[in-house]
């Protein structure tokens, strides 16, 4: 009876597999590193059983000694057998040395192409070589790799390569041992290894010349009769990747009527080859990638998404150890994804789980390339390089040399890695549990041992630190004494065991934030975003263990998850600069003073001339993919962002070069019409006035509304389809920038990781979706969490805009002295800091506080309803705009130079509330933003605070509901934004819309 045929394309692959896929590959390659040296024993004795001699590389062989594999899943085994493989095989160099022949023999052939036979027929002995590697030798770069080992040990190399028709290597070589043996079938793992092996044999040729042998086999005879040819006589199957498939296909259907292999076998595999399993799995995973992707990878993935050039041909992407799967998600996102790694995705993953758009490379980050490339994207990666020679940071900059010199003019490349901290050098006490963990050591028995083993690439006498435990009055807890840098490397791994002997050896952290930005510069590239955060997956567990300084006064874990993003571009500006401040002759920005009538506090209003502003957002509708494109400037230059601090400090340390994404906005709007439009975006945008839609009014908001009269007026332009993207210079620096289009959803999901600073855009894609009756896709900021209570009084929006209009306000010569007025010189300069250009900005901060401002949001679920906190305020701007000083806004507060972390903000917030709610929970609101950079740099940050209201008539408390259907009639902008990020966080967009 034949056996059951197992189709491997068949099957469906949803996205809670390739969540286990992730993580099993991660689990089965941790295993392998724990226990190398047990394995390489083991496979010894297999292949000695075997084949009668031990010195056999084979990664089938070596795949059957990962406990769990099967041959109906291999999938998620094939990682870590070539990593077992590659570690045999560096073991065997070393002790098969100035054997028999001293040469390495390798095989090279597509798979089913009878290599082992056609080695017998043709009078090859095995035994006479002091090692064979069975490979394939189809990847170019990964041959190579083999190769310049052997000759650096000194070794001859010889390759014997056996042709055979591919179609009858499948029908008569794959096929039948897959029905023998109950094995998966890969048609496109098939197709793709016979469509590019022989080009690869022919290219190593060219490559070493005369440093290696190279021998051809003929396979093709029916008669089963193998011979050595030369590889002129050889003979060739020049099908491409399609061409094979289909070739394939056409042979089982007429193996099918004549009898000879079972329809199911051949309808199953016609289904692989007809369906679009690969497109509907990538589109899958592109719906809710949080579903499955690694929290921190995910974060750090999207914060870069909208400085890769949107129109990218080329992404090469390179990932840390086990988090190959994951370079499912970027294939859905450019259109040429290749991933780097030398621990590989087997063939079947890269061919056939996702469209025909991702490719798999085998090497090492620091093996060079001349292959141009429009992004380079680094997760987690450039850490194992260092580690791996011997902790030295020439070579993480010989890298980033190489990936730079590799990248198209404005390509953009991005690193996500751990830092150190500037003062890392400084001793701490670092609290832990005495606690066993489930039967195992304690968190304080783990850093004794990692004191002693860590850093294990060194020499035995250069490994660990410096640890010294001191005394604890704590029941359960240790204390120890050691370097701050040591200390967050051990908190980075202590919750992942499952490879602690692994990660042994890695250093986390070699550069500070401030080094990589250095870096960066050194090599000529423009700093487009600098961010980090501490890593969350750490902070969650920070009731486990708790740092001190030598006061003993507790310190928060510090930002060490940094992902730095920058552009090439050659000869141009790199970065904006406050050089110089000057006395103001004739001012730029008007001030006026009012008093309230009321109180008689006295308000300082700035403003600029030249009338208000638009924000223009011309978008298009992609119906094919249900994608809604905005267009918007891209690196549009604002030196505002890097004025110097005077004081303040940034709360999340985020850094520009000066050059940010904003919506396309225009001045002097007064008599700002339809026809003002087009021929406005003809100018600024080239859109052309027959591929205008429509034009629909956007929102309405003050940017500032305590201290600046400035309103902001939208509008949303439908058009039909992708416009010309040049954009002429009308700054008075170097550029403009360019105009992209970017996918709705993607700038959304950068302003929530934090790396678009600008306000409007956000705000303006949000109410855009709102208009649409589209939904955000799933957020990805911290987790809201609810507070169940009870409130005395409520009231509608309705009831809120129904009362009376106020003026309380009059104009006094008098200020208050609240606001700064300053004159400060730019320039922007290139690599070289040789200045491209001059300018002057006046601008306004808070004299005696921080250009930190906070907006917050008392929230409580009543009666199974969402209510937020509403202040009602009298401000000068909406008096003068409009009759009526009356504004209704979220609470907001600006913080005092001295606040500079997460807990003094958060004490702040209780402080602030003290008496009118009593907050339980708080948490940020997305990233901070800049609310107006043309005139303030002003920083401002959204929280949500969830607790319980306390009688206070100055809060108004107003259904979440019923604020965001009836969000046109706030214009504070700083309410708007931070209503629809909440209804987004909480899940609340789709029932809303309703």
């Amino acid at each position: 009876m034949q056996k059951k045929f197992i189709n491997y394309e068949d099957k469906k692959v949803d996205k809670r597999s390739l969540t286990e896929i992730a993580k099993e590959e991660t689990k089965t390659i941790n295993y392998v590193e724990n226990n190398m040296d047990k394995l390489i024993r083991l496979y010894y004795q297999r292949v000695s059983q075997n084949y009668g001699l031990h010195s056999i590389v084979s990664s089938d062989d070596a795949i059957f000694l990962i406990p769990g594999y099967s041959v109906n899943d291999p999938d998620i085994y094939y990682p870590a057998a070539s990593l077992l493989t590659m570690n045999i095989y560096e073991d065997m160099l070393i002790n098969q040395k100035n054997l028999k022949n001293n040469t390495i023999l390798f095989t090279a052939g597509g798979s089913g192409s009878g290599k082992t036979t056609a080695l017998k027929n043709t009078g090859v002995n095995m035994a006479d070589y002091a090692m064979v590697y069975d490979s394939t030798l189809a990847d170019i770069n990964f041959a190579s790799g083999l190769i310049d080992k052997a000759l650096k040990f000194g070794y001859n190399v010889e390759i014997i390569f056996t042709q055979r028709d591919p179609v009858e290597s499948f029908i008569n070589g794959v096929l039948p041992r897959a029905i023998k043996e109950s094995r998966q079938v890969s048609i496109n793992a098939h197709s793709g290894m016979h469509s590019k092996v022989l080009n690869s044999i022919i290219q190593l040729e060219d490559k070493y010349k005369d440093q290696i042998k190279t021998r051809y086999i003929d396979n093709t005879s029916t008669a089963g009769i193998s011979s050595e040819t030369s590889l002129t006589e050889l003979p060739r199957f020049d099908y491409t990747f399609e061409q094979l498939k289909q070739k394939i296909l056409q042979e089982i259907t007429r193996l099918i009527k004549e009898g000879r292999i079972s329809s199911s076998v051949a309808e199953s595999i016609a289904q692989q080859i007809a369906s679009g399993n690969s497109k509907n799995q990538t589109e899958d995973i592109a719906k809710q990638p949080s579903d499955w992707l690694d929290p921190d990878i995910l974060v750090s993935m999207i914060r870069s998404m909208p400085y890769v050039l949107s129109k990218s041909n080329k992404v090469s992407l390179h990932l840390g150890r086990g988090k190959s799967s994951q370079a499912f998600y970027f294939a859905t996102k450019y259109r040429d994804v290749s991933l780097v790694d030398i621990n590989p995705v087997s063939s079947t993953l890269a061919y056939e789980k996702t469209s025909n758009n991702l490719s798999f490379q085998r090497k090492t980050l620091n093996d060079t390339s001349q292959e141009k490339l429009d992004g380079i994207i680094n997760y987690l990666a450039l850490h194992t390089e260092y580690s791996t020679n011997n902790y030295d940071p020439a070579i993480v900059r010989n890298i980033l040399e190489n990936q730079v010199s590799q990248l198209n003019e404005d390509g953009t490349l991005v690193i996500n890695s751990f830092v150190q901290l500037n003062n890392g050098k400084q001793i701490v006490n670092l609290e832990l549990s005495a606690k066993s963990n489930n039967g195992g050591l304690s968190d304080a028995e783990l850093l004794v041992s990692f004191s002693q083993d860590a850093y294990s690439n060194y020499n035995q006498e250069r490994r660990g630190f410096l640890l010294t435990e001191i005394p604890t009055d704590q029941p359960e807890k240790r204390s120890f004494s050691l370097p701050l840098n040591d200390a967050v490397e051990f908190l980075i791994r202590k919750d992942d065991q499952s490879c602690w002997n692994t990660n042994l050896k890695y250093k986390f952290t070699f550069w500070t934030k401030d080094q990589f930005e250095h870096e960066l510069s050194n090599l000529g590239l423009r700093l487009l975003s600098s961010l980090a955060l501490p890593k969350k997956s750490i902070t969650d567990k920070a009731v486990d263990w708790q740092i001190f300084d030598n006061q003993n006064t507790p310190i928060e874990l510090p930002a060490i998850q940094w992902t730095g993003i920058a552009q090439k571009v050659s000869g141009k500006a790199v970065k904006i600069i406050e050089t110089d401040q000057k006395p103001i002759k004739t001012p730029y920005v008007q001030f006026r003073h009012f008093q309230n009538i009321e109180t008689s506090a006295i308000f300082d209003l700035a403003s600029r001339p030249g009338g208000d502003i638009a924000d223009l957002l011309p978008y298009y509708y992609d119906k094919a993919n249900n994608k809604i494109f905005v267009m918007a400037k891209k690196n549009f230059p604002r030196p505002l962002i890097n004025t110097d601090e005077r004081g303040s400090s940034r709360l999340n340390q985020w850094v520009s070069g000066g050059y940010i994404i904003e919506p396309i906005s225009v001045a002097d709007i007064d008599s700002f019409d339809t026809e003002k439009t087009k021929q406005t975006l003809l100018i600024r945008a080239g859109i052309k006035p027959q591929n205008i839609l429509a034009i629909n009014r956007g929102p309405t908001i003050y940017t500032s509304p305590g201290g600046l009269d400035e309103i902001v007026y939208a509008k949303h332009i439908q058009i039909s389809g992708d416009q010309p993207d040049k954009i002429n210079n009308y700054s008075d620096l170097t550029e403009s920038g360019t105009l992209e289009f970017f996918d709705i959803q993607q700038i959304l999901e950068s302003a929530q990781t934090g790396s678009l600073p600008e306000a409007r855009l956000e705000l303006n894609c949000y109410f855009l979706l709102r208009s649409l009756g589209l939904v955000p896709e799933k957020w990805l900021g911290e987790k809201i969490v609810l507070i169940e209570g009870k409130l005395q009084e409520k009231t509608s929006v309705n009831e809120l805009f129904a009362k009376e209009p106020k003026t309380v306000f009059q104009k006094t010569q008098n200020s208050s002295g609240f606001l700064e007025h300053i004159n400060a010189t730019f320039t922007e300069v290139d690599s070289a800091n040789n200045e491209l250009a001059e300018v002057t900005r006046e601008f306004i901060i808070p004299k005696h506080l921080s250009t930190n401002t906070i907006v917050t949001l008392p929230v409580v679920l009543h009666d199974g309803e969402v209510f937020i906190g509403l202040e009602e305020r009298d401000l000068p701007a909406p008096q003068i705009r409009e009759g009526n000083s009356r504004i209704i806004t979220a609470p907001a507060f600006r913080l005092p130079k001295s606040i500079n972390s997460d807990s003094a903000v958060n004490a702040f917030i209780k402080d602030s509330f003290e008496g009118t709610f009593d907050v339980k929970n708080i948490h940020r609101l997305a990233g901070e933003y800049y609310p107006s950079v043309g005139i303030t740099p002003e920083r401002v940050t959204s929280f949500f605070i969830a607790g319980n209201a306390l009688k206070d008539n100055n809060i108004q408390w107003v259904s979440l509901k019923d604020t965001f259907s009836n969000l046109e009639k706030f214009h504070d902008g700083h309410l708007a934004i931070s209503v629809m990020r909440l209804v987004h966080a909480l899940g609340l967009w789709e029932k809303y819309l309703k």
